[in-house]
């Protein structure tokens, strides 16, 4: 495939593949519980208060970042099939000129 485009849609497959495992790596880190383990040692203070009110932006961050990975995936996936589909109708389009018609 991609002779004409010269894309690798197996090779952004893979990628889309490999980039999605990430954000899933990403997923599952535990972002609060170093915010809350750092909270709790300090429960009396104005730092331990501002860990723990950081936690839920970092992992809205987190979550954010994940999500946006994953867009990038499904457009490498897309983009294979895309330039799939493309080169079968430029290859069916020279075909047709060549064969006069």
């Amino acid at each position: 495939m991609g002779e004409l485009l010269r894309a690798d849609g197996d090779a952004l497959r893979a990628l889309a593949v490999t980039i999605r495992g990430r954000a899933d790596e990403i997923t599952a880190v535990a972002v609060a519980t170093p915010f809350s383990e750092a909270a709790s040692a300090m429960p009396d203070s104005a730092t331990g208060s501002a860990v723990a009110a950081a936690a839920a932006p970092a992992e809205v961050a987190y979550t954010t970042v994940a999500a946006k990975i994953r867009e990038m995936a499904a457009a490498a996936e897309s983009s294979a099939t895309s330039y799939e589909e493309t080169e079968q109708l430029f290859r069916s389009q020279l075909s047709r000129y060549r064969d006069g018609l």
